[in-house]
């Protein structure tokens, strides 16, 4: 059979991504049966009826899972629970520990049903494996270590969730379309906290809706508008992006509502700044030297109000945040890290240092202005800076493998840039995906979230990246492998297909 006649199959169709290697010459064309083995081989079976729907149920199973996680732990519904904040609470919450095991074994099941696909991710994301690893070595030398047994055993199942989710939805444009669903509907639900439950809603301080905080609910908001935003621009049918855009302008009341600033200011950042520059990016027309422009112009037109205003640069932050300190940030900053110096190199455990019992509460023997309120004070349950957090659980061991992780992180993301750009990939669900990762590292610098015991963002953040690994090892395997006709299911251009549906 001649490479050209493929694309006439009902079972392959050549995309703008294998179009160049058909062209090119024949490769090595091989067909799979249903269980992945090749035709003529001993293991090989042919698809049959029950497959098609065992592997339809398997790959809905795991859109649900995704967004029964998204709805318990990034939304949380933490002022609904006994405890308060779900998990932060040195006692932990029952309910959450068994819903998160249910969740895993779930994961588990969706990993070894596709075990060779599951393992490849597994050895990719070695970086997230050199994290976890050192959070739970870390019992070795915790204050706590029964806490750091139980927190870092979260992140555990968290990588069980990437990656049983990861191989099942293999296409970018269902991905977020899930993420964009749940978050719709948690935006609905939320809104709607105000007229059934306002007095669990509504603070003095904004609007929390069904989270533990205000600050809670704007996180949550921002996770939301850039999920909403994708699905509408993904989506294949008008009636669908329209929902997707209504719902994302109800997003962006809420928004508005929480008055969270750090939220508020880093959606608008990632929107005005970062999005376009990414599209810069991706455009490949002296891009460099637009973004050089625009950062120089931004950094000038800093400079330009600072000498006309009269302003120092604290002045500066005074008037963009509302308070230079922000709002007591700088306390708690110095206070981390004098427990830095302490444990400058292996810090005092994961999970150890914040929400542990209250008469060992890190600033019990420091003072600041928490010092005249005890109720207050044991209410403070982080640094309010996540790198430093980092820092203190973990020292400069913690923050090293840490950073090999955000490397090979950007160093993923730009890998699935490049290739998406040279083969017509759609751009949508990596400018969602990379907006959402720059957001919350930034928003990590006022909010502790990056490998933060009971930290909603955090786990987005995690969930992602397991992700993106996933999707990084997708298009190569597109892009450089052997020809495969799958028996199991016809083949389509990996982000071009439904924006839910399997």
């Amino acid at each position: 059979m001649r490479p050209k006649r493929l694309s006439r199959s009902p079972f392959f169709r050549a995309s703008p991504v294998e179009a160049p290697f058909i062209a090119a010459g024949p490769r090595p064309l091989i067909f799979r049966g249903s269980d992945g083995n090749s035709l003529g081989s001993p293991s090989y079976r042919p698809r049959t009826s029950a497959d098609a729907r065992l592997e339809t149920f398997l790959s809905w199973s795991a859109a649900v899972l995704l967004i029964v996680f998204v709805f318990f732990e990034v939304i949380g519904f933490g002022a609904l629970a006994s405890g308060g904040a779900a998990g932060a609470e040195a006692q932990g919450d029952k309910i959450r520990q068994l819903v998160l095991m249910g969740l895993f074994g779930w994961s588990i099941v969706l990993a070894l049903v596709r075990s060779q696909a599951a393992m490849r991710l597994v050895v990719a994301s070695w970086p997230a494996l050199l994290v976890l690893g050192v959070m739970t070595v870390s019992l070795l030398w915790s204050q706590f270590p029964g806490l750091t047994v139980r927190r870092a055993m979260v992140f555990w199942i968290y990588l069980g969730i990437g990656i049983g989710t990861s191989v099942w939805i293999t296409s970018a444009t269902r991905y977020v379309g899930i993420w964009a669903l749940a978050c719709g509907i948690g935006v609905i639900v939320d809104l709607s906290s105000a007229v059934v439950l306002p007095d669990i809603a509504w603070t003095d301080l904004g609007f929390a809706g069904l989270h533990y905080q205000k600050n809670s609910a704007g996180l949550f908001a921002f996770v939301a508008l850039v999920f909403l935003a994708a699905g509408g621009f993904a989506s294949r049918t008008m009636p669908t992006r329209l929902a997707a855009f209504l719902v994302f302008g109800l997003g962006l009341v809420f928004l508005m509502l929480t008055r969270s600033k750090n939220a508020i200011g880093f959606t608008v950042i990632i929107a005005l700044v970062v999005l376009p520059m990414l599209m810069l990016a991706r455009s490949g027309r002296n891009r460099w030297l637009i973004l050089v422009a625009l950062l120089g112009a931004f950094t000038g037109l800093m400079l330009l109000v600072l000498g006309l205003q009269g302003w120092s640069f604290w002045d500066l932050l005074g008037k963009v945040s509302g308070d230079s300190t922000f709002t007591g940030r700088n306390e708690l900053w110095a206070a981390a890290l004098s427990y830095i110096g302490d444990n400058p190199f292996l810090g005092r455990g994961f999970g150890a240092h914040w929400s542990v019992p209250p008469d060992a509460h890190p600033l019990l023997n420091k003072y600041g202005w928490w010092s005249s309120n005890y109720d207050d004070l044991i209410s403070y349950n982080q640094s309010h800076n996540g790198y430093l957090d980092i820092a203190v659980q973990l020292g400069v061991l913690g923050a090293v493998v840490v950073a090999v992780f955000l490397v090979s992180l950007a160093n993923t993301i730009w890998i699935i840039f490049q290739l998406g750009a040279r083969h017509g990939e759609d751009p949508v669900p990596i400018y969602a995906v990379s907006c959402l990762m720059i957001g919350i590292l930034s928003l990590n610098l006022f909010e502790s979230t990056l490998f933060f015991p009971s930290a909603p963002l955090g786990a987005v953040f995690f969930l992602v990246s397991i992700y993106l690994t996933s999707w990084r090892l997708n298009l190569k395997q597109d892009i450089g492998a052997p020809r495969e006709i799958s028996i199991s299911e016809p083949q389509r251009k990996p982000n071009s297909g439904p924006w839910i549906r399997p």
